[in-house]
């Protein structure tokens, strides 16, 4: 947001998503990416396509998510990371998201399959890689993430600060396309 688009940021964020993922499965790390030591190695098979393709199916549409114990979620006037880095018990409340898509889009390797999920603002993809791993009989481990679309900006659009010009910036309106409009009259009856 620039000038007085700015204030209408947190409204531009409250959207649709898209992100491109990879989820590496028969581990999982206390921080569920790669940032963070594994607590969890599991003997299991690795799930293959066909296993994927059926829970992918399962997890469309609304439901209820728990956020990771490292995010940014509130706890009591707290983020949960701050909580869960000094050894504190974390209770995160499940939230209401929704999952629109959820596409296998191929395997990187023996264990690493990469997603493209579009979903509702609010969503945790650390979260959906564990919930899938669980549904699979297994653990993961998100290793990639990439948000590809929010609402109506595309990352295929984007441009560097150096690189950015008066012609590239989007109006109010299209920012905010995905609100209903209510046309209203001035004339007094």
């Amino acid at each position: 947001g620039v000038g007085r688009a700015n204030r209408l940021f947190n409204i531009m964020q409250d959207k649709k998503k898209t992100y491109v993922a990879e989820f590496s499965f028969g581990y999982e790390t206390e921080t569920l990416d790669s940032e963070s030591d594994v607590v969890l190695k599991t003997s299991s098979k690795i799930p293959n396509e066909n296993e994927i393709q059926l829970a992918l199916k399962s997890m469309l549409g609304k439901q209820n998510q728990v956020a990771p114990i490292f995010s940014a979620k509130d706890v009591d006037g707290k983020r949960s990371y701050h909580l869960a880095r000094q050894g504190k018990g974390v209770d995160i409340k499940p939230h209401e998201i929704e999952i629109f898509e959820f596409k296998l889009l191929g395997k990187k390797n023996d264990k690493t399959f990469e997603f493209e999920i579009e979903c509702s603002s609010g969503t945790y993809i650390r979260s959906i890689c564990r919930d899938l791993a669980y549904k699979l009989g297994t653990v993961a481990t998100m290793t990639a993430l990439k948000r590809t679309k929010c609402g109506p900006f595309e990352l295929f659009e984007a441009k560097t600060v150096e690189d950015i010009c008066l012609e590239d910036l989007k109006s109010n309106d299209f920012a905010l396309t995905h609100l209903k409009t209510l046309n209203v009259s001035l004339n007094k009856v």
